[in-house]
């Protein structure tokens, strides 16, 4: 297979104001995959090439009121590049007609957002709010199938918006202890109906609540460059399927809780680390690889508690 692609991007800031300024940018591409591919299919078979020209932008304003605050909104466009389909015998044994080009999918994303400093760097906040339009999602369907034999194939399906909230904050509360938090909270919905499901249809693998938390403490030991540290993450249940996931077995849900102690003397640095303290079994995908009376389900579950030792060496 081949791909060839050329580009070129330029932008443009202008100030308004001592305080405001407006920042412009185009990006034009033009690209083309072709060749030969074995993936399902027989060995070299040739790939209809996919070709495409064109342009994609961004506008930014952005206020700053002072050097430690700033205000700002977004709008940029997005994609990525489509591709040619080798054909599928499995497809043409079940006599049935797979695409031969998967377009780009592209996105448009709107963004509102603030970012803060306080009391001398001690303390920092940023918040936005965001949209993304995605148009031309390319998913792998089942077109169709009889007994062991299925007709999967990757083709663009449908539209989805993805909208919410992301806050961070961070805290220097003394020298020595610092405190790190963040949490998102968003839907990613189908928009209208598709092949892929129906209006207002959950993604797979979007969970609406995520949240971490990290606690830092630094200091000497023996003189020497030490610290210890907490972190906690937590993600809110999600599908792997389209929808609501009736039926189905939901994965996230869960916290993970992480601890890592180190110490740095000359050139050398080590740390001891507990990965997963609780020994939690959070799922973190969980899926049905056939239908019927023979299916069957998989899952991918977060890693065990692991204990394990760094060393590093700096030259």
């Amino acid at each position: 297979e081949t791909f060839e692609q050329k580009a070129f991007f330029g932008e443009l800031s202008y100030d308004i104001s001592d305080q405001l300024t407006a920042t412009v940018g185009v990006r034009h591409f033009d690209y083309e995959i072709g060749g030969v591919n074995s993936f399902n299919s027989s060995p070299f078979a040739p790939i209809d090439p996919a070709d495409e020209t064109g342009q994609s932008y961004k506008a930014l304003l952005a206020y700053t009121p002072n050097e430690n605050m700033m205000v700002y909104g977004q709008w940029a466009e997005g994609f990525r590049p489509g591709k040619g389909i080798p054909p599928n015998s499995t497809c043409a044994t079940l006599n049935i007609t797979a695409p031969t080009q998967l377009d780009s999918d592209n996105s448009e994303n709107i963004e509102l957002g603030f970012k803060s400093s306080w009391a001398d760097n001690q303390f920092v906040f940023n918040a936005a709010l965001y949209r993304i339009n995605w148009d031309d999602i390319p998913v792998l369907s089942v077109l169709g199938s009889s007994g062991p034999l299925s007709c999967i194939v990757e083709l663009n399906a449908g539209k989805a918006v993805a909208e919410g909230v992301e806050l961070e904050f961070q805290s220097r509360v003394t020298e020595n202890l610092h405190i790190d938090l963040s949490a998102s909270y968003g839907e990613t919905t189908l928009s209208g109906d598709s092949p892929l499901g129906s209006d207002g249809d959950n993604l797979p693998g979007s969970s609406d609540f995520n949240a971490t938390l990290g606690i830092q403490y630094d200091f000497s030991l023996a003189n020497n460059s030490s610290f210890a540290r907490i972190d906690y993450s937590y993600i809110s249940e999600y599908f792997s399927v389209i929808g609501s996931g009736a039926g189905q077995t939901p994965a996230g849900g869960f916290g993970q809780l992480n601890l890592k102690v180190g110490t740095q003397f000359d050139q050398v640095s080590a740390d001891i680390f507990v990965d997963n303290l609780t020994n939690n079994d959070g799922l973190t995908w969980v899926e049905s690889v056939f239908s019927g009376a023979t299916g069957i389900t998989r899952a991918n579950q977060i890693r065990p508690r692991t204990i394990g030792l760094n060393l590093r060496y700096q030259f």
